[in-house]
Order: structure tokens, then sequence, then C-alpha cells
């Protein structure tokens, strides 16, 4: 057999081009089933579509496969004002020591002009 590479080079770059599927995959992946952390609903969903995507086509043994995973999570994490004690709503980033810290707090907005 042989296999005229120009021709099917053409064809798959056409394909990309005309049929791409990619924004209908990132709509699925991000807005529709969102955030896809380690062993939530939303990652297995998305492994399904995934798995379901594959099926559809042609692969003959896509599936999903268990695997052990190792994770971390945080008992609590805390932080207050000095002075009036007032609680301030935090979450540590993933995998940090604990730690005991002093220092001003600066409001730094959430990526507005303020």
């Amino acid at each position: 057999m042989t296999i005229d590479w120009n021709a099917t080079d053409r064809w798959l770059t056409g394909e990309a081009w005309v049929n791409s599927q990619i924004p209908s995959h990132l709509a699925e992946l991000c807005d529709r089933i969102g955030p896809r952390w380690a062993s939530t609903p939303e990652e297995a969903r998305a492994a399904e579509y995934i798995r379901g995507r594959m099926e559809a086509s042609g692969l003959s043994n896509a599936r999903l496969e268990e695997f052990e995973l190792q994770s971390w999570s945080h008992d609590h994490a805390t932080a207050r004002l000095v002075g009036d004690d007032r609680a301030i709503a935090i979450l540590p980033y993933l995998s940090c020591p604990s730690v005991s810290a002093t220092g001003r707090l600066v409001d730094a907005g959430f990526g507005t002009q303020r």
C-alpha cells in the first residue's frame, strides 16, 4: 500500500481548519463542566466526555481506568486582624506548610483598578 503523504497532509490540514471541533470541546470542558480538580465529580464528567468522544471517533478500546491518587487537604486555615480580632476568610495554597505570621494587611482587590 502506498500512501500519498501530500494528499493526506492537505486533507488533515483542511479538516483542521474547516471541521475543527476544538470550539465545541472547549465549550463542554471549560464552560459546561468547568474546573476539574482531581477526584471531583467534574473530573469524572470530563473523563467520561473525552472517553465518549474517542469512542464516537471510532476507537475500539476507549475506556476509563481507575488509579490510586495521593492527594493533599488542609485541616483548617485562619487569619485574624490584630486589635479587633476580626476573622478574615482565607484558603491555603496547595501543600503549604503551617506557618504563623504577623504583618500589614493590604487589600489588593480582585484585579480591579482600585
